[in-house]
């Protein structure tokens, strides 16, 4: 697996190649949280259309989706957008969308990263 950050002023494109499980989820959340653009960021991209295989289950999906919440309490204006066309991918995040909605967080699903840009910055 690889994963890569591109900052775009002070959000994140966080891009994930090959094989996605907790421990790149759990990293990625870590190294937004760590960071001072943290506080400022208005959004976050997590591209996952090089994803090859989904290795993670739906309990853990909860515990990032957990983390995510508790996360976004020191910046609760964040948009997350995640970029998929792999129906694994995208039913497997079922679960997480609907937990940041009912915390009252904006998050979408986008199948190219121009649309990701448009709507995070729009």
């Amino acid at each position: 697996m690889k994963v890569s950050h591109t900052w775009i002023e002070n959000n994140i494109m966080i891009e994930v190649q090959g094989k996605l499980d907790l421990k790149v989820l759990l990293e990625a959340n870590a190294f937004m949280l760590t960071s001072p653009k943290f506080d400022l960021m208005s959004y976050q991209i997590f591209n996952f259309l090089e994803v090859e295989s989904l290795d993670i289950s739906h309990n853990e999906i909860k515990v990032f989706s957990m983390l995510q919440k508790g996360t976004m309490r020191w910046n609760n204006s964040v948009k997350i957008a995640m970029v998929a066309i792999n129906p694994q991918i995208i039913n497997g995040f079922g679960f997480y969308f609907s937990e940041m909605r009912l915390a009252g967080l904006e998050c979408e699903l986008f199948g190219n990263i121009d649309e990701a840009l448009h709507w995070c910055t729009g």
